[in-house]
């Protein structure tokens, strides 16, 4: 905007994201977890909590999706 089309109404202060900082709160949240399955405990730390959740997922009839790398 040009400074000479201004009509000091206080509209562009209002709007300004300099002058108006929105502050943010974040709530985190952790979970810690240890799958009492020995065996599947022993596979990785990923594999014990995504079987798990795997089978909560599945037995809500929800579906589950999962890759392998190398």
């Amino acid at each position: 905007m040009d400074i000479e089309e201004c009509t000091n109404d206080g509209l562009c202060e209002k709007v300004c994201p300099i002058l108006n900082k929105k502050i943010f709160e974040n709530h985190l949240v952790a979970y810690a977890y240890i799958n009492k399955d020995n065996k599947i405990r022993g596979l990785s730390s990923s594999e014990s909590i995504f079987n798990v959740i795997a089978e909560n997922v599945i037995a809500i009839n929800g579906v589950v999706f999962r890759t392998d790398f190398n």
